[in-house]
């Protein structure tokens, strides 16, 4: 597991790196619109990495663990939209 996180988090870095670059040189200039471009790039940029990494990590866990982390993640998804408010 510790393998399989640390090959996610380079590709973290090596996405989050220009996003931070951007906002550091545009400083005061920087807009909503420029923050939420970035944003979407990099989201973008880790859609496929995050798919890959769950299902490398899902494969390693027994039947019981996965069933664990999916009620697990079930549980704080449901938590998000209480405490927002979302129906």
């Amino acid at each position: 597991m510790r393998e399989i996180r640390n090959a996610y988090q380079q590709k973290v870095d090596s996405a989050v790196t220009p996003v931070v670059t951007y906002i550091l040189q545009r400083g005061m200039k920087l807009t909503d619109y420029d923050l939420a471009a970035q944003d979407s790039k990099m989201s973008a940029a880790l859609d496929k990495p995050r798919t890959e990494t769950r299902d490398r990590a899902m494969a390693v866990l027994t039947k019981d663990q996965q069933a664990k982390w999916e009620a697990m993640v079930e549980a704080a998804y449901l938590a998000f939209l209480r405490k927002f408010h979302i129906p």
